[in-house]
């Protein structure tokens, strides 16, 4: 539309200090982004250890009321709800726990961890049920969701000492292989 400009966005993880957080994220706002997204971790933490909810909450309060998407090891409603509380940020955005469990946002009384459509199996084929309906642009998009969605419960804790006996690690070796293409190849491991 002539005369209409984009709408520009950021995604950033925490520099070094708050301070420099702020002080980039400024920048970001004085430079015409409309809204910033903050992994509330640092480069070095890469998904590990907590995210830094407290440098999120001083981005959010030193930026007064532009827009701060906080990002980082949100894996339920529980959690989202929490730091937007907590920080008082704009939204939250998911990635690891949603690609864990596309369900994660459905009414709590839903949520049991232990209920079969919860479970990992039930997941996954509901997700190639999906992916039958709307073919991702590549094989490795499916490989890669199935293996969120397995990580749990297949992927061994420490690749030097797996106890290729159990059928657990095999199938994780399996899945992290481009050895299936297809849906229905997919199907079939998870069947």
């Amino acid at each position: 539309v002539k005369g209409h400009r984009p709408q520009l966005s950021a995604k950033i993880r925490l520099l070094e200090t708050a301070a420099a957080t702020i002080a980039f994220c400024k920048k970001l706002r004085e430079a015409g982004c409309d809204c910033i997204s903050v992994h509330c971790r640092r480069r070095t933490d890469k998904h590990d250890g907590p995210p830094d909810w407290k440098a999120g909450a001083q981005l959010v309060d030193a930026l007064g009321g532009f827009p701060i998407i906080l990002n980082g090891g949100i894996c339920n409603v529980d959690d989202a709800e929490g730091i937007i509380e907590r920080t008082k940020c704009h939204a939250v955005m998911v990635a690891q726990g949603y690609l864990q469990n596309h369900r994660m946002f459905v009414d709590k009384k839903y949520m049991c961890v232990d209920t079969l459509r919860n479970s990992p199996a039930h997941l996954a084929a509901e997700y190639l049920d999906y992916a039958e309906r709307h073919p991702p642009p590549c094989y490795l998009y499916t490989q890669k969701h199935l293996r969120w969605i397995f990580r749990q419960v297949l992927q061994p804790e420490d690749d030097r000492k797996v106890d290729y006996t159990d059928w657990r690690p095999r199938l994780w070796g399996f899945l992290v292989r481009a050895y299936l293409r297809t849906v229905e190849q997919f199907r079939l491991v998870v069947a």
